[in-house]
């Protein structure tokens, strides 16, 4: 082989080896290179898994967060649902909250407080707008910690707690609202309802001047009850006002539903959970295009407003009625039990009792150990005062003489007292512990009653009674019974009579004489009358035949339906002259005769029997004279040798021991005669015979309840009315009376309105106002419009009080009502003639059911217009009133359901508004309710 050729394949074997090596190398690279995006992809999915894992954990703690912000939000809202002003206790419980369901895996940090201060706004959106609310700016704050990654989210939340005053409505139903054929009727002020309005219309026309919200349906063409429209009520003449204050008109087929066809599905809902059998409606097609010309002053569906007892499952008649705390008897499942620790009143309950609110209660029962905080106190202790012991000859209570010698008339028992039970009465100073939730109280009742417990006598040129003078009585705040009572004659249906009239300074009167003494009889200062006059049943036997014989007149009236025989009222005897005759006079007790309550069957009587159902026995309560006690009139005079006066270092009682919140409120409860003790009469069957439980099953238990024994008398049984007139009756048969209310305790401090105090009377019991209360005179416009809140009498000067009324009913009675009318026209209302009359108060009431019955014209509740109630004939008069009228409940007490025309009354020229001055914040009545709204603000994430 040639060196050349040898050269060659040399050369083509170091490529070959070159090439493989260059191969290698560039293999090796490339294995390098991909072993470096291997680690690097390796680094990177390592990576990716710590990032996703951190954004997983994040996202878990943040969830963690949000539903620890979710719970403790909603408990804290449900606590200011339920307080106006939470406790440390309340925070503190908030702050420990434990998270269910995280807390294995987190740690919690809840802090919560209150940034902003309380403050007053007008609500300027939704279904509040216009309302004022008392409002306070809230933050919450959640820490979420991951006990495994720690990773930790904050969450913040802040809301508004609003506190809208009830009192801000013009009219409120807690259930269906109903107003029917009224005469012209022009209301001022916003109205609101939980349930369905029932509206129609008369010739007349309603205008309704402000906002309307029904969380149910408007109903214009068919009756509750099931009664259809007649032509008048066809013409539609119903009117509310749109946003600039035009107003437009709602004809019958106008609702929001239709009902006079009967077709449909049961839209409407009854909010009492009674299943009242509504009409079936249907859905009107053109609500909605229809309601928009309204401008949001007319709105259907909208939301409930709940007040906390209702929130706590009670139903809203628990805040009129007495308290059940330890120390208390009540009724618990059907026993009058001592009142233990386990079944007190939970505290939102405690806190809305009016029995419990700050100022004076005023108990009354038929045994001592039914008073409150008297159930367990050891036998002969004092807690309340007994005024139906023995006293001398009689039965009765003499008041403890005050300091400077006056000395109040004894309360005449003989007319009370019964064999089987006892007379118990106990006044209480209150205040309210927030932080127990728990009402404080100091018992005042001999104090109190020192001022008296009886009428003054209307003494002039011809009555004069024998140590009685203008001073006499004149003290009295709660009143029991009277020496006289204003009227003609009462007529008796026996031969025999129990009382006398006559005519004295040219008033009738009517009186109790039990004797006549001769014009020789004089008195000696050294005896009793029953020592100085023969021929009295009272005088004890063996005297001389010498005394003076005293002549039998009225007879005797013991309490009705008791078979107690003694008579002997010695005790009680007054020298009375009377037109010149002596007279031997006693008191007796306030009385006087319902008709609405005593006709349940719809007929009547002669004037001289009466139906015993309506006879109610008053507790009258002196409006004029506890002002002067409140203003302190009285200090320095009180006894200092009572059990009070003792306690507090020999001190008597003084105006400045009565605790105030912003004013007075001031509670009674008399439940004298009610044997099962629950502060309701048993008496269901107000329609006789007619046993629907969704017209008259009250308390929704299933039955009819009727306590024909103890707590009430037959529907149609009967009673003699000069009897009925002068004594007690055995029934839950009560109601307090407010007289001499013109002025009103409290003050509108001008120059500082914030000091200023308001007067509240709240009683489970129905209550009476007779004649002109809380307004001097009212300044009419002389036109069909309602007469301006601002045209009462006084205004914004000192004697303008926030004033407000509550209470099973509320009836009112004009300046021209009298006793002695109710029981010598118990069947005609000419015999109670009203005189023009005017009021200013807020009221919360309840009414009556209104009935399926399509027989009976008069089977519903009366609605707003008689949602204040009458007795008389207002044909042609005035009744003036401003205020706000509110309807929580149905009425236990005065049950008696609603009837208009002879006998009952004949309504009034009706001119109502709205209190406007209860937008400002100072002049809201004592212990108004509120409901309350969360406003939401922000949320936000605090750390990133």
């Amino acid at each position: 082989m040639s060196e050349k050729k040898m050269k060659s394949q040399l050369e083509v074997k170091r490529k070959q080896v070159n090439e493989k090596g260059a191969s290698l190398v560039i293999t090796l690279m490339v294995l390098t290179l991909l072993l470096g995006l291997v680690a690097l992809a390796l680094s990177r999915t390592v990576n990716e898994t710590l990032v996703t894992e951190n954004d997983a954990a994040e996202s878990r703690t943040l969830g963690a967060a949000q539903s620890g912000i979710e719970s403790i939000t909603s408990d804290f809202a449900t606590i200011l649902e339920n307080k106006t002003a939470p406790s440390e206790s309340d925070l503190d419980q908030i702050k420990a909250t434990e998270i269910k369901g995280f807390s294995d895996n987190y740690t919690f940090t809840n802090q919560i407080e209150k940034v902003d201060s309380l403050q007053t706004v007008t609500l300027s959106s939704g279904q509040y707008q216009g309302l004022m609310s008392f409002r306070e700016e809230w933050q919450v704050d959640v820490t979420a910690n991951d006990k495994t990654t720690g990773t930790e989210v904050q969450l913040r939340r802040r809301f508004f707690n609003n506190m809208i005053p009830i009192f801000q409505f013009g009219a409120f139903y807690n259930d269906d609202f109903e107003v029917y054929q009224p005469p012209l009727f022009i209301f001022k002020g916003r109205i609101h309802t939980n349930g369905n309005l029932f509206i129609t219309t008369h010739t007349y026309g309603i205008y309704l001047k402000s906002k309307v919200t029904i969380a149910g349906e408007l109903v214009t063409d068919w009756h509750k009850q099931g009664i259809t429209l007649n032509s008048n009520e066809k013409l539609g003449n119903l009117f509310i006002q749109n946003a600039d204050g035009v107003d437009k008109q709602i004809r019958n087929n106008d609702g929001s539903v239709l009902c006079t066809q009967g077709i449909g599905n049961s839209i409407l809902i009854d909010p009492t959970g009674r299943n009242f059998p509504y009409q079936n409606c249907q859905k009107n097609p053109k609500w909605e295009s229809f309601s928009q010309q309204f401008d949001g002053n007319l709105q259907t569906n909208v939301n409930k407003l709940i007040l906390p007892v209702e929130r706590s499952g009670k139903p809203l008649i628990e805040m009129i009625r007495r308290g059940k705390n330890p120390g208390d008897k009540a009724n618990i499942g059907g026993s009058l039990t001592d009142v233990s620790e386990n079944e007190a009143d939970e505290a939102i309950i405690s806190r809305e009792r009016f029995a419990n609110k700050t100022g004076i209660r005023i108990s009354l029962a038929d045994s001592q150990d039914r008073l409150p905080q008297c159930g367990n106190i050891p036998a002969n202790n004092s807690c309340g005062v007994r005024l139906d012991d023995v006293l001398g000859e009689s039965r009765g209570y003499r008041p403890i003489v005050m300091t400077d010698g006056y000395q109040a008339t004894a309360l005449n028992a003989n007319r009370l007292y019964f064999a089987d039970r006892q007379v118990w009465i106990k006044v209480e100073l209150v205040r309210f512990d927030t932080e127990k939730n728990l009402p404080v109280t100091q018992d005042i009742t001999q104090d109190f009653l020192s001022l008296g417990v009886t009428e003054p006598a209307p003494l002039g040129n011809n009555l004069q009674i024998a140590g009685y003078d203008s001073l006499s009585d004149s003290r009295s705040i709660i009143k029991l019974q009277r020496f006289f009572m204003k009227g003609g004659d009462i007529a008796e249906p026996n031969s025999w009579s129990y009382i006398s009239n006559a005519t004295i300074d040219s008033q009738s009167y009517n009186f109790v004489n039990r004797y006549v003494a001769p014009a020789s009889f004089t008195l000696d200062s050294g005896k009793t009358l029953a020592l100085q006059c023969s021929g009295m049943s009272e005088n004890p036997g063996g005297l001389s035949d010498t005394l003076p014989i005293c002549t039998a007149k009225d007879y005797f009236a013991s309490p009705l339906y008791n078979s107690r025989t003694s008579q002997n009222e010695s005790e009680h005897f007054r020298l009375a002259s009377i037109n010149g005759e002596k007279n031997i006079i006693v008191p007796f007790p306030i009385q006087m005769f319902d008709t609405r309550e005593g006709i349940r069957s719809n007929s009547a009587l002669n004037n001289k029997w009466l139906f015993r159902n309506g006879l109610m026995s008053m507790v009258d309560i002196d409006i004029a004279n506890f002002r002067r006690f409140l203003n302190g009139e009285f200090n320095g005079k009180f006894p200092t040798s009572t059990p009070f006066a003792l306690k507090n270092g020999g001190v008597g009682l003084k105006n400045t021991d009565v605790s105030e919140s912003r004013g007075w409120v001031v509670y009674i409860s008399d439940r004298r005669g009610d044997y099962n003790f629950d502060g309701k009469y048993n008496m269901e069957d107000v329609y006789p015979n007619t046993n629907n439980l969704f017209d008259e099953d009250l308390d929704n238990n299933g039955s009819i309840d009727t306590d024909y024994i103890y707590e009430a008398a037959e529907p149609d049984s009967i009673a003699e009315s000069g009897e009925s007139a002068v004594t007690d009756h055995y029934y839950y048969r009560r109601g307090v009376r407010l007289i001499n209310g013109e002025v009103l305790p409290g003050k509108y401090d001008v120059n500082n309105p914030s000091e200023t105090r308001g007067f509240t009377i709240a009683s489970e019991n129905g209550v009476y106002v007779l004649g002109n209360y809380n307004v001097e005179s009212v300044n009419l416009t002389g036109t069909n419009e309602a007469a301006d809140s601002a045209n009462y009498n006084p205004q914004n000067s000192e004697n303008h009080i926030p004033a407000s009324i509550i209470a099973d009913s509320v009836t009112v009675l004009s300046n021209n009502w009298n006793d002695s009318n109710s029981f010598n026209s118990p069947y005609n209302y000419n015999g109670r003639v009203a005189t023009p009359t005017q009021y200013r108060f807020a009221m919360i009431a309840g009414d009556s059911l209104t009935s399926r019955n399509t027989t009976d014209s008069f089977a519903y509740s009366g609605g707003l217009i008689n949602f204040k109630r009458f007795l008389e004939n207002w044909s042609n008069v005035r009744l003036n009133y401003s205020g706000s009228l509110i309807n929580l409940y149905n009425s236990f007490n005065n049950n008696g359901r609603y009837n208009y025309g002879t006998p009952y009354y004949f309504p009034p020229t009706r001119d109502w508004t709205f209190d406007s001055t209860f937008k400002d914040p100072n002049r809201l009545p004592p212990g108004v309710p509120f409901v309350n709204n969360i406003a939401f603000t922000g949320f936000q994430r605090v750390n990133e």
